[in-house]
C-alpha cells in the first residue's frame, strides 16, 4: 500500500535522479516513516488541507457546487488561510509565501480565486498543498479516496477544532472558497482574524493529541497499531537527535543503539538504511563529480577520487548481499547486480570500476525514461551530456559521515518538532 507514497504529479522524470536511486532508498525509509513524504512536513500544512477538503464536501453536500469544483474550493480555501496567517501570524512555512508576500507589497487587497491572478504559486494544484500533502494525508487516515471526502474521524476534529471557531464569518467564508472574490489582508478584516484564531502558531491540545496519533505515530497505517514502531522512532528521534538538524550517519548510529534495546526490527531498518546510505551516498558524489570531468579518462578521474578518499570507502561492512533482494524489488534485477559491483569497487578502492559502473546505471535509468544518459565514453575519455557545477569532494575525513538521502526522516522530525512546540 503506498510503498513509496510518490504523487503521480511529482514522479521522477528524465532531469532529476540520474541514478534511479529514490525509490529504493524511498523503499527502505517507508520501513521506518509509513505516512509523511519528503514535503508533507508542516502540521499547519495539514490543517489547511483538512480545511479545503471540508468545504469541498460541506458546498458539495449541500447542493451549492458539484465534484468536480472541489479543487477550485480549495485553492481559494489555500489562499485564504495563507493569507491570514501570514497577516496575523507572520506565518513563513506556506507554500506560495514568497507570491503572498509579493502581491501584499502591491496592495492590500488581493483576490481570492482560482486562476493565474489568484493563485498563490505558478502551479498551486501542482505544487501547493493539493498535489503535495493529500497522498499522505490519504494514507495517514484523513482523507478518502478521491477529490472529495474527509474520514469520519477528520470530518468530526475539523468541526470541533476550526469550525466552531470561525462560525461567526462562516457564511462569508464559504461564499469566498465558494466564488472567490476580493479580500483587504490586514488585521482589522473579520475574516482574516478568524482564520487566524482558528491557527495559532502553537497547537492546541487537542491538535497535539490529533496530529499526534494521525502524523507523527501513523497510528491507523497498517502494521503500525500492533507494533508502534514510529511512535518509538519519533520519541527516539526526540531524545536522542536535535529535531532541528538534518538526519546524519552519527545520528542514525545513536538511535540504531537506542532502539535495539526495545525493537530490534526498528534497529534492523534504521541499520539497513545506514548500509545502502554508505553505498548510495558516495555514488551519488562520484557521480556528480563526473559531471565535471568532461574530456578525461576514468582512470585521471579515479586517481583525484584515490587521492582524497584513499584505499577505501567506509561504512561499508557488512556485506550488502542482504539488502540486494530489496534492492532488486524497488528496482531491477541489473541495477541490484551494479549495486554490488559498485559496492565491491568501493570496498576496494577501485574507483575506476566504481566509475565505469555508474556509466552503467545511469545508461540503464536513463533508457527506460526513453531519454539520453548524462555521461558516457568517447574514445576512451568522458564525453559529458549534462554538466555538472563544479564542487569540492569531502575529504576522507569527512567521508565516513556523508548522508545525502532523508529516508523521510526529516519529515518525521519536523512534524515531531511541531507537536512538541520545539520548531
Amino acid at each position: 500500500m503506498f510503498l513509496t507514497l510518490e504523487d503521480p504529479r511529482a514522479k521522477i522524470q528524465g532531469s532529476r535522479d540520474p541514478l534511479g536511486v529514490q525509490p529504493i532508498w524511498s523503499g527502505f525509509g517507508r520501513r521506518l516513516v509509513s505516512n509523511l513524504t519528503t514535503v508533507s512536513n508542516s502540521v499547519r500544512g495539514f490543517t489547511v488541507l483538512l480545511m479545503g477538503r471540508y468545504f469541498g464536501e460541506l458546498l458539495i453536500g449541500n447542493g451549492r457546487a458539484e465534484e468536480q469544483d472541489a479543487l477550485s474550493i480549495f485553492l481559494r480555501t489555500e489562499q485564504l488561510c495563507g493569507y491570514a496567517r501570514y497577516c496575523i501570524h507572520d506565518a513563513e512555512d506556506t507554500r506560495g509565501i514568497e507570491r503572498i508576500r509579493r502581491n501584499l507589497a502591491e496592495g492590500r487587497t488581493v483576490l481570492i480565486d482560482d486562476n493565474a491572478d489568484g493563485w498563490i504559486l505558478s502551479d498551486q494544484k501542482t505544487y501547493g498543498l493539493w498535489g503535495l500533502f493529500s497522498v499522505a494525508a490519504r494514507v495517514s487516515g484523513l482523507l478518502k479516496d478521491g477529490p472529495v471526502g474527509l474520514t469520519d474521524a477528520a470530518r468530526d476534529f475539523v468541526e470541533q477544532e476550526y469550525i466552531a471557531r470561525l462560525e461567526s464569518v462562516l457564511p462569508q467564508l464559504t461564499r469566498m472558497v465558494q466564488d472567490g472574490a476580493s479580500i483587504e489582508v490586514s488585521k482589522r478584516n473579520a475574516v482574516m482574524k478568524a482564520i487566524g484564531a482558528a491557527m495559532p502558531p502553537q497547537l492546541s491540545h487537542n491538535e497535539i493529541e490529533f496530529y499526534g496519533g494521525f502524523l507523527r505515530d501513523a497510528t491507523l497505517v497498517p502494521g503500525q497499531s500492533a507494533h508502534q514502531q514510529q511512535q518509538l522512532l519519533a520519541s527516539k528521534l526526540e531524545s536522542e537527535t536535535d529535531l532541528a538538524d538534518w538526519i546524519g550517519r552519527r545520528e542514525i548510529v545513536a538511535l540504531i543503539e537506542a532502539c535495539n534495546r526495545e525493537d530490534s526490527s526498528l534497529a534492523r531498518a534504521l541499520a539497513n538504511a545506514a548500509r545502502l546510505e554508505a553505498l548510495l551516498a558516495p555514488a551519488d558524489l562520484i557521480f556528480d563529480h563526473m559531471l565535471t570531468r568532461h574530456g578525461q579518462t576514468p582512470a585521471t578521474v579515479a586517481r583525484s577520487f584515490r587521492d582524497r578518499w584513499g584505499s577505501q570507502v567506509p561504512n561499508l561492512e557488512p556485506s550488502i548481499e542482504e539488502l540486494l533482494p530489496d534492492i532488486e524489488k524497488w528496482s531491477t534485477h541489473s541495477l541490484a547486480t551494479g549495486a554490488k559491483s559498485l559496492d565491491d569497487a568501493l570496498h576496494e578502492g577501485d574507483y575506476e570500476e566504481a566509475i565505469r559502473t555508474l556509466l552503467g546505471w545511469n545508461h540503464e535509468v536513463m533508457s527506460r525514461r526513453n531519454a539520453a544518459p548524462w555521461v558516457t565514453l568517447s574514445d576512451g575519455a568522458l564525453d559529458v551530456r549534462y554538466r555538472g557545477t563544479e564542487s569540492e569532494l569531502p575529504t576522507g575525513d569527512e567521508l565516513p559521515f556523508v548522508w545525502r538521502n532523508s529516508y523521510f526522516l526529516n519529515s518525521l522530525k519536523d512534524v515531531t518538532a511541531q507537536i512538541a512546540g520545539t520548531s
